[in-house]
């Protein structure tokens, strides 16, 4: 923070910032987080270096978890000029395997709401199949976002997920019906449940607090 101040506050080059993206990973990922500062200051020549470089850079072509530093400002303050991007660094993400980062991109996509709908299969593909279970949740509230249809019985199946995360989630959102309020009733009553989870399904079942 110290650095972008400076180079702010004086009006100093972020040209010699922009090159360190060249470096090596801990060089790359500081100049990263500098430009996405300098860019969350209003500096056009950060956003599009760094928009740059995700999209045509010298490690454009490696592993999405490689490159998380640099990646990060896209999903959190892109434009809709940078959805093709995060779809492209998705789907990558899923064709490798590569199951560091796909979160991130999720969260990213679900800001764009139904202009992010192509990502829909992949986001249900990651929800299914992602062997990191605390992600799970991430993946469900993009895919809610970007294309909410059938995403009912998902919330049902939260109901019993192993992240607290998840039941939250479930807890929140799952269609009024009796097998559902049932569960709910145990989440509730449950002394071993995240408290979170049974103050929302007390309150979901019209009780307060859960006791």
């Amino acid at each position: 923070m110290y650095l972008a101040r400076l180079i702010r506050d004086l009006a100093l080059p972020v040209g010699p910032v922009v090159e360190l993206l060249a470096g090596g990973e801990d060089v790359c990922e500081r100049a990263a987080g500098v430009l996405e500062l300098l860019a969350l200051g209003g500096s056009v020549e950060a956003r599009e270096a760094l928009r740059g470089y995700i999209r045509e850079g010298e490690r454009a072509a490696e592993p999405v978890s490689n490159r998380q530093g640099s990646m990060d400002p896209l999903p959190k303050h892109g434009d809709e000029r940078d959805l093709p991007v995060l779809l492209d660094a998705l789907e990558r993400c899923w064709v490798e395997q590569d199951w560091c980062g796909p979160d991130v991109l999720a969260r990213g996509l679900a800001r764009f709401g139904a202009k992010a709908a192509g990502a829909a299969s992949l986001l249900r593909r990651f929800w299914l199949w992602t062997p990191h279970s605390y992600e799970r949740a991430a993946y469900l509230e993009a895919l809610a976002a970007v294309a909410p249809a059938g995403v009912d019985e998902v919330y049902v199946e939260c109901l019993w997920d192993c992240e607290a995360e998840a039941r939250l989630l479930g807890v929140e959102h799952a269609p009024e019906r009796a097998e559902v309020r049932e569960r709910l009733a145990y989440l509730r009553d449950d002394p071993m449940e995240e408290s979170e989870v049974r103050e929302a399904a007390a309150v979901r079942l019209g009780g307060g607090e859960g006791s």
